[in-house]
């Protein structure tokens, strides 16, 4: 493997990038569940997709893209509220987006790929930063 190739492997972006794609992938499959077999709304799909996403992304995020082992009352508390307000932010921001674009072209999991992208260069930032330091 090339010497760039292999610094980027063992990067926190590439563990970053590795775990969003798998937590895309639950989220699609979640989704689809939820509107094309139970006749949920798109809305109703994103929001429950998103939160099963979201407590995968942590544990993962935490413990493996960042190595981040910290279990002291301390650490889990800052993590967990700066985590809170990045989840609210983008479930918000999620919501509002599928809600938006939904009606012009029925593809929810369509629209909630396209929120996960846009959140995502924000998010690395904030755990990088300031969750997980």
């Amino acid at each position: 493997m090339k010497p760039r190739l292999q610094i980027f492997v063992r990067s926190s972006l590439f563990r970053y990038l590795l775990t969003g794609g798998l937590g895309l992938l639950l989220e699609l499959i979640v989704i689809a569940i939820c509107v094309r077999g139970w006749g949920l709304s798109a809305i109703v799909g994103a929001g429950i997709s998103f939160w099963i996403g979201i407590a995968f992304s942590f544990a993962m995020q935490k413990v493996f893209t960042f190595r981040n082992l910290g279990r002291s009352t301390g650490a889990l508390t800052r993590q967990g509220l700066g985590y809170a307000v990045l989840v609210a932010v983008n479930f918000a921001f999620t919501v509002t987006f599928v809600g938006i674009m939904d009606p012009i072209w029925h593809a929810p999991e369509l629209w909630r790929t396209f929120a996960l992208v846009i959140t995502t260069a924000w998010n690395y930032l904030a755990y990088k930063f300031i969750i997980f330091r």
